[in-house]
């Protein structure tokens, strides 16, 4: 009878075991499947993925990374130190790893790679910190996308904004742009034509206001008209009130444009007062 038992008991245990074994094996499984998809994905991600140890040594880096930094393959790049030999600036690399290492993560962080020639490319990163069993970190994971093209177009709108605002605020003719009704810029040379001190205290007003009464209705139907499309005629004189209340004649030019990503009229006008008295 004690034997009966006892062979039970062990077929229990047996059974019991079988299903542990089973689970074991399904939960291996998934996490072999993950760890598959997990690769697939670092492989064949069209952004540069990168594993390294705390102090940036490269654990790990994908096709992309190694194209995008101009190395042969992966095993020209792994044990690769990330501050020396990557960041452009070494001190960036110091204000990543304390970000990220104050939150657990960092994103859209932006900075400068050197590539293997020598030659700068502007990045943007976003990555994880990666912890031990005892919960402290010891390296990091993340993706890394080349954005040099879209920081040179940055870099040359604003060359160009820079070189016309140098026009605008030099140019002989008083230059505006309204917008919603009111001036949203006024260089110097307007300011000082109307006797005011500043372009600060013409913009934000309604373009109007500087208009002479009897001339007002005309230049503000046409100034609206012209904030959301061009027709003729784009130049014309009118009477222009001074800060002081005295008035000059003007001779306007303008035509519609897009400002800010919004539609608006740009113009300019000289002084014809002397002309006018001549005539």
């Amino acid at each position: 009878m004690d034997y009966k038992n006892a062979y039970e008991t062990l077929q229990k245990k047996i059974q019991k075991l079988e299903k542990e074994i089973k689970v074991h094996k399904i939960a291996a499984k998934e996490l072999e499947e993950s760890e598959r998809t997990y690769r697939h994905i670092f492989e064949y991600s069209p952004v540069m993925a990168y594993r390294s140890d705390y102090n940036g040594f490269i654990l790990d880096i994908n096709r992309a990374g190694v194209d995008i930094l101009g190395y042969k393959n992966r095993s020209d790049m792994i044990g690769l130190d990330f501050p020396r030999f990557l960041y452009a600036d070494p001190a960036d690399r110091n204000k990543f790893q304390k970000n990220v290492n104050k939150k657990g993560f960092i994103r859209d962080f932006e900075t400068q790679f050197r590539r293997k020639n020598g030659s700068i490319i502007d990045v943007q990163l976003t990555a994880t910190a990666l912890r031990n069993k005892k919960g402290i970190i010891d390296g990091y994971e993340g993706f890394i996308l080349d954005i040099t093209s879209r920081k040179q177009a940055q870099r040359a709108l604003l060359e160009s904004e820079e070189k016309y605002r140098t026009v605008a605020e030099n140019s002989l003719a008083a230059i505006f742009i309204h917008q919603k009704k009111r001036f949203c810029y006024a260089n110097h040379r307007l300011a000082e034509m109307l006797g005011y001190d500043s372009p600060e205290e013409i913009v934000g007003t309604p373009f109007w206001v500087i208009v002479h009464p009897e001339d007002r209705p005309l230049v503000k139907e046409r100034g609206l008209k012209r904030e959301k499309t061009d027709f003729p005629p784009d130049h014309y004189p009118f009477r222009a009130i001074k800060k002081d209340g005295s008035i000059i004649w003007v001779e306007l030019q303008a035509t519609h444009a897009t400002y800010l990503g919004r539609s608006a009229a740009i113009g300019n006008f000289i002084d014809i007062t002397q002309r006018k008295l001549a005539e």
